[in-house]
């Protein structure tokens, strides 16, 4: 449909890494007033490692992270962490 388009936010989730600050610098910039806006791209892979969609994300930048999500003892989960981005534009592309 013509006019203006608005993208919800993403959350990108991952298992907790000791010692990946990657993950996180990005978002503790955010808190310290340096908002730096990223394009984001992710990959959905398939078993061999080659990519079977694409998501764009155009001027994205954190707006929350969850921290980690531990599992209860006993439970054999991973501890998740996650990031909520906003963007400008999303766009998709299968491969």
């Amino acid at each position: 449909m013509p006019g203006l388009g608005s993208v919800g936010n993403v959350t990108l989730k991952q298992g907790a890494i000791p010692g990946d600050s990657l993950f996180w610098g990005w978002f503790n910039d955010v808190q310290l007033g340096i908002v730096e806006h990223r394009t984001v791209i992710i990959s959905l892979l398939d078993g061999n490692g080659a990519p079977m969609m694409i998501w764009n994300l155009a001027n994205a930048f954190p707006l929350k992270n969850s921290g980690l999500d531990a599992p209860a003892e006993g439970e054999e989960e991973v501890a998740v962490e996650s990031l909520d981005l906003a963007s400008d534009s999303l766009t998709v592309k299968e491969t």
